[in-house]
């Protein structure tokens, strides 16, 4: 049996995050959008696809008391700083968490589930005055695949390419493949 396609999605897959990555690609996809405002974000419009919303339903976000997608949408937002990467949660400040409680408690997240999309889609738009930001995720939970500024687009990728394809379903691998693997740590990888 050929290891090799296993060994290169585990390379792939193993990532460095603060938490659950899809809260985490959330809150990277927020801060990515509101970095490009001039103003503190007003308001924010989270499009996910279910797999997200699911995995990061009754996640709890570090720091903080909030759960969810939307939430962490919201805290990236107030962090406005994209640098971090999927360790975007582990530098908040009271200041960040005060700033997201207030946009989830004036009602100026909304979340869209969106169909048709990989399993690992997020994508925020964020709002102050007349401004509109918006950045996308897909595929991995960290690789940007459109931003956009006031309309102008900043990075137009498509969702799946050679270098990052469609992540395998359970599904896809056939159960004969897994009954000789044994158990290896990373750092064997």
């Amino acid at each position: 049996m050929d290891y090799l396609p296993y060994i290169g999605l585990l390379k792939r897959e193993a990532i460095v995050a603060m938490g659950c990555t899809e809260p985490a690609a959330a809150a990277l996809a927020g801060a990515k959008a509101a970095m490009l405002l001039d103003s503190p974000c007003e308001r924010l419009v989270v499009h996910a696809s279910r797999d997200m919303v699911k995995n990061a339903m009754g996640v709890g976000l570090p720091h903080c008391n909030l759960k969810g997608i939307a939430a962490a949408a919201a805290l990236g937002a107030a962090k406005a700083d994209p640098s971090e990467g999927l360790s975007i949660l582990s530098t908040l400040t009271e200041e960040h968490v005060e700033t997201a409680e207030r946009l989830a408690a004036n009602g100026t997240i909304t979340l869209h589930l969106e169909r048709n999309v990989p399993p690992v889609y997020v994508a925020v738009e964020a709002f102050s005055g007349n401004e509109q930001a918006m950045a996308a995720i897909a595929v991995r939970h960290d690789r940007f695949i459109k931003v956009q500024h006031n309309g102008a687009i900043l990075l137009d990728e498509p969702m799946d390419t050679e270098d990052h394809p469609r992540p395998l379903h359970d599904e896809e691998i056939p159960s004969a493949d897994l009954a000789g693997l044994t158990l290896t740590a990373i750092s064997d990888i």
